[in-house]
């Protein structure tokens, strides 16, 4: 593994803190601006209220308890923008334009990405992400085959509604074995933080409490280091031909 990626491991494997490089890398939030923002405030008064005995502290030093962070965007029904982009095929980037053109037309207030922190810029209402394809009327009555008929459906309407093309987000695993059309991403990886699609999914055990999502690891990636990560499989082992084909 690259240095950053052994350093990833290491924290997960000695739960709950995780420092800020990892924090930026995988979830796409700057521990600063997390600092300087109504969202510190907000977690704070939660912890003392909601989670006070659950977990010791929640800011040390350059680090941050993930646990609770993700405790806390869960009970909110939050989701970080990187990963709310990544529901809908794209990058992080291209949601903000996105979200950002749908305020100019009126289509989406700022207010509504999440009432409780309207500066935000890292944090989105789950909510706004799960009924995205309704405010494109030529969706509405659509149903939809699966995550990449929906994300091509969605990116389409996008294009046509409001004259921008995102930037399509696809799966690390889907792209290297060479696959036409390639998976569009779902998730990421918590070691390689590359963009992982629904069915090249691995499950991890790090501990984490199970009513929270679990942890992801791509195929790709796995494949790569299988020797360093079957104990921590969570569920059934990856199929061998296509591990075999990925270390190849």
């Amino acid at each position: 593994m690259e240095a950053q990626e052994t350093l990833r491991l290491n924290q997960l494997t000695n739960p709950p803190m995780i420092n800020s490089d990892f924090l930026y890398d995988y979830y796409g939030i700057r521990l600063d601006d997390l600092l300087d923002s109504k969202f510190k405030n907000e977690l704070e008064f939660s912890i003392l209220n909601d989670y006070s005995g659950r977990q010791n502290s929640f800011f040390e030093s350059d680090s941050i308890n993930r646990i609770l962070l993700e405790l806390f965007l869960s009970e909110k029904k939050l989701l970080p923008i990187k990963f709310a982009a990544a529901r809908l095929g794209m990058t992080k980037d291209s949601l903000l334009t996105v979200l950002g053109i749908m305020h100019e037309k009126k289509y989406l207030m700022k207010r509504d990405w999440n009432s409780e922190l309207p500066e935000s810029q890292f944090v989105i209402k789950q909510e706004i992400i799960e009924k995205f394809w309704s405010y494109f009327p030529n969706l509405k009555y659509v149903a939809f085959r699966d995550h990449d008929n929906y994300c091509n459906r969605i990116q389409s309407e996008i294009s046509k509604i409001l004259s921008f093309d995102p930037e399509p987000l696809f799966c690390a695993t889907s792209k290297c074995l060479g696959q036409d059309p390639k998976d569009f991403a779902y998730s990421f990886c918590i070691l390689s933080t590359e963009s992982i699609g629904i069915r090249y999914s691995v499950w991890l055990d790090f501990r984490k409490p199970a009513f929270l999502d679990v942890d992801r690891c791509s195929l790709k990636f796995y494949a790569q280091y299988e020797a360093e990560l079957e104990n921590f499989l969570l569920g059934r082992k990856p199929e061998n031909t296509l591990v075999s084909q990925l270390r190849a």
